[in-house]
């Protein structure tokens, strides 16, 4: 298998903050208002207006960055855990890696204790690495 799952479990769980960034900087933004003044700051005028876009525009590329490569690996892994023979790891695999679900809400969800989930995943990560 060719995806990295652990690089993978590091985007899913990198996404969420990503927009959680960019919902801060809009809100940010939103409230912001453009002060004049006659007073010299310094050497270096700031523009907080500026400032703000810059790093509103950063913030969305990174959560695309995030975003696309998290899409690319999906798309790469889709087949692998559609192959999966047994159903509940194959449920596992999809919340977790698809959808971007915790281990503990998988096992709230599907009423297994939050180990029983974790050996679940590591024993169907195996078969797709090919060390059952």
């Amino acid at each position: 298998m060719a995806v990295n799952l652990q690089r993978m479990r590091s985007l899913i769980n990198r996404l969420p903050m990503a927009q959680f960034r960019i919902e801060q900087l809009m809100s940010r933004a939103t409230k912001m208002t453009a002060t004049l003044s006659n007073e010299p700051r310094g050497t270096v005028q700031s523009n907080p207006v500026a400032d703000g876009v810059i790093l509103l525009v950063a913030a969305r590329e990174s959560y695309n960055r995030i975003k696309f490569e998290l899409d690319g690996m999906r798309a790469e892994l889709k087949p692998e855990v559609d192959n999966i023979e047994d159903p509940l790891a194959r449920t596992c695999m999809r919340m977790r890696y698809f959808d971007g679900v915790s281990a503990r809400e998988i096992a709230y969800r599907l009423n297994y204790s939050e180990r029983r989930i974790f050996q679940i995943l590591k024993t169907a990560e195996g078969h797709l690495n090919g060390t059952d």
